[in-house]
């Protein structure tokens, strides 16, 4: 019976991968050619505030509100340049981890190094969601100073949810 026992629950191994990294630097800007220079680059920037709880002007819980867009204002007169600085905002970071369990069984009735190995594998564990910058939504107002529809909503996401597997695999 110990050899059995053995056999069956000794020589488990397990892997993983964790990932953790911050997030991509992005600029706020505005949508257009609000300074009227008949450029195709949109490189115009809003003002930025200094308003109380303006010190990071992004929600890093809330990807439908991510940028704060009480912490920006259109430059007026709107032919000025925004203080707005390049890439001052960060995006959110990335949180990973992926898990394998396996466990090798001898199959010596095909051939002296054969065997079965079992497998099971989780991708992105935690089953956090982890979104990608609002590069695309960057922008906070149009040509007239109006707010932009889903200005600084996050949609993308880095990662898919949690995704869990089985395996048998022969192995000669």
């Amino acid at each position: 019976m110990p050899w059995a026992q053995k056999k069956l629950w000794g020589g488990w191994q397990i892997g993983s991968i964790f990932t953790i990294s911050d997030g991509l630097p992005f600029t706020a800007a505005l949508s257009g050619d609000v300074l009227g220079q008949a450029n195709q680059l949109n490189f115009d920037v809003p003002n930025r505030l200094s308003n109380p709880g303006c010190g990071h002007a992004v929600n890093s819980g809330n990807p439908l509100q991510y940028i704060t867009l009480s912490c920006f204002a259109f430059p007026n007169p709107s032919t000025m340049f925004g203080n707005a600085g390049r890439n001052e905002l960060v995006g959110p970071g990335v949180v990973n981890a992926d898990v394998s369990l396996f466990k090798n069984f001898s199959v010596h009735f095909i051939n002296e190094n054969a065997r079965v190995q079992f497998r099971a594998e989780a991708f992105n564990a935690p089953n956090r969601a982890n979104f990608a910058a609002p590069i695309t939504n960057n922008k906070l107002f149009d040509t007239k100073g109006a707010p932009v529809n889903f200005a600084g909503q996050i949609t993308t996401l880095v990662t898919p949810g949690r995704t869990m597997q089985l395996g048998l695999k022969l192995l000669w």
